[in-house]
């Protein structure tokens, strides 16, 4: 799916909550305001869509981005701004909601594996790896995808073009690997499975998130922003 950078890192926003907060409702925040909204704030001005890459959300998509978008500006709950997978130019925001913040996000790129492990031990994260028709094809949880590509961290440090959540890594036959979930449900078994560590480069994750009600939406000079009281509420029941 090409909008799989938004559903990541919306993804671990959601799961940070639960682990920060000790909830038992995992409350799943919108991707689509991040396909939709955060061009506002990176200067992704051109909003002609030119391939189907751009109708779907991909353009300029990375979960670094997304992770500073909800830092400063927030994130809806999935209710509030529902997931469509494809880009609109004519969304509004919810006038009166609730929004998911994080207080600090981590870029782990060139990590290694050690270091890696020991985030996976606090949070899931965000990794990248190119999508071969291999990957694409994978099916099942049982076998470890092997693909057809290895990534230097040493020599380059660019995303792939695809994004999955990597949830721990383990080890079999001496290959370590790490259980993933895929935003293509036909991905692996339901969208879980396992890949190679060789073939993925480490992105980041997020620390601190909490929820804070949002009054209204207003603009100046040209620039939403949202109206929201001094208090976290963090114990908010949504479901």
């Amino acid at each position: 799916m090409a909008c799989c950078w938004a559903i990541v890192a919306a993804t671990l926003v959601s799961w940070q909550y639960v682990l920060d907060t000790d909830s038992w409702s995992f409350i799943v925040a919108s991707p689509q305001e991040l396909i939709e909204q955060f061009e506002r704030h990176f200067e992704v001005r051109n909003t002609h869509f030119q391939t189907d890459q751009d109708k779907c959300g991909c353009r300029r998509g990375d979960p670094r981005r997304a992770f500073e978008f909800i830092k400063n500006h927030g994130i809806n709950i999935n209710p509030n701004y529902p997931f469509i997978a494809h880009l609109r130019t004519d969304s509004q925001i919810p006038t009166h909601s609730v929004k998911m913040f994080i207080k600090d996000w981590l870029d782990m790129r060139g990590y290694s594996v050690d270091r890696v492990r020991d985030e996976l031990k606090l949070h899931p994260i965000a990794a990248s790896i190119e999508a071969t028709e291999s990957f694409m094809q994978h099916r099942g949880n049982s076998d470890i995808f092997l693909g057809d590509y290895i990534f230097h961290p040493s020599s380059s440090t660019a995303l792939h073009n695809h994004v999955v959540v990597v949830y721990s890594i383990d080890e079999h036959e001496g290959e370590l690997y790490y259980e993933v979930q895929d935003s293509n449900l036909d991905w692996g078994e339901g969208g879980f499975g396992k890949i190679l560590c060789s073939l993925m480069n480490p992105i980041g994750a997020c620390s601190g998130a909490y929820i804070k009600k949002v009054h209204s939406v207003d603009e100046h000079e040209g620039e939403l922003y949202y109206e929201v009281p001094d208090s976290n509420h963090r114990n908010i029941t949504l479901y």
